[in-house]
């Protein structure tokens, strides 16, 4: 086994960025695909791309929402009767026939929340989200009808 020799305080970097495995290009590489949070008290247009259409929400980072999916996703809360109302009549009815799928302990105690994963999520038109959609009753923080968490994990479009 070939022991690692680091001199002085960092030695020689670019030695110890090949040592480790660490090429210019995938630290390049790995910058350009990071993602990104969004930021508390900004406002986001929000697009939800679910079958045909395309539904639009104003969304706000809300401190206090660290709900996961089961793959331990971040997840978007978006005031039910708006996202029902952008809907067709079809779509609707299969929403309405959806059951909890995820189970949230609030102040009022437990309620269950029905999920939806869309085609697509795009914020500020610039990001994509890769997370569920939870419909809850009466969500509005000002002005805000769809609640991000921040830990929501934001990915650049390509282009943009």
């Amino acid at each position: 086994m070939r022991r690692l020799r680091i001199d002085g305080y960092f030695g020689n970097t670019s030695q110890l960025f090949w040592e480790l495995g660490f090429s210019p290009a995938a630290l390049i590489l790995g910058h350009t695909l990071g993602h990104s949070y969004p930021k508390i008290k900004e406002r986001y247009k929000l697009a939800v791309i679910f079958g045909n259409e395309q539904l639009e929400f104003t969304a706000g980072v809300d401190t206090g929402n660290a709900l996961k999916d089961k793959f331990g996703r971040s997840v978007i809360v978006v005031d039910k009767a708006d996202f029902l109302s952008q809907l067709s009549e079809a779509q609707r009815q299969v929403i309405n026939t959806m059951h909890a799928q995820l189970i949230v302990n609030t102040a009022s105690g437990r309620s269950g929340l029905v999920c939806i994963e869309p085609e697509r999520i795009v914020l500020a038109g610039i990001y994509e989200c890769r997370c569920c959609i939870a419909l809850a009753e009466n969500v509005n923080m000002s002005g805000c009808n769809a609640l991000l968490s921040t830990e929501l994990r934001l990915y650049k479009i390509r282009g943009k």
